[in-house]
């Protein structure tokens, strides 16, 4: 199941109709003029191999801006990474360390089953001091994942930033302002 939602993400940032088609059908104007902006500037969206929890399950690039992505879904808007003997905590621990050795953006992506009203996905950073330029700047606009009170990570899916937003701020620092909109049909 949680391959259906890395799909449905790829399919939202590659701009794949089917997929923009169905997320967009009770969306706001702001939602589907953001999603639909990426089936004119769409990302290369590429699932990582043998996704083991270090990486990230997705890379996604565009305009020499690439970020490590990490899907998420629940049916409950809150995860706890204390869950599973602690795995989930450890995994993000060894994204945000690759991530800080790169040099590169990382994002868990939590995408609430059932979820049809407003934006589906939330996104959360995993913040550490490599980021520079335009990279940091969306990570300080993007909140970092949540940690509960002792200090295991959290995903709170309404504490989240609406990938609508990520994906409007995206376009117009990397893109030098959004593109004309896109059609809203």
């Amino acid at each position: 199941m949680g391959h259906d939602y890395e799909r449905e993400l790829r399919g939202i940032l590659n701009g794949d109709p089917k997929v923009l088609d169905k997320m967009t059908r009770t969306g706001s104007d702001a939602i589907v003029q953001a999603y639909r902006q990426t089936s004119q500037e769409p990302f290369l969206v590429v699932r990582a191999a043998g996704s083991l929890g270090e990486g990230g399950d997705l890379v996604a690039m565009r305009n020499g801006f690439a970020f490590l992505i990490e899907v998420k879904s629940s049916n409950r808007d809150t995860v706890h990474f204390s869950e599973s003997s602690g795995a989930l905590h450890e995994q993000a621990l060894g994204l945000q360390e690759r991530a800080a050795e790169a040099g590169v953006f990382a994002v868990y992506a939590f995408r609430l089953k059932g979820h049809r009203k407003k934006d589906p996905w939330r996104l959360f950073t995993l913040p550490h001091a490599a980021l520079e330029g335009r990279a940091s700047f969306l990570a300080r606009r993007t909140p970092a994942l949540p940690r509960t009170a002792s200090e295991t990570f959290v995903l709170r899916w309404e504490e989240g930033r609406p990938l609508h937003h990520f994906l409007t701020q995206y376009y117009e620092v990397f893109e030098d302002g959004v593109s004309p909109a896109a059609p809203l049909a």
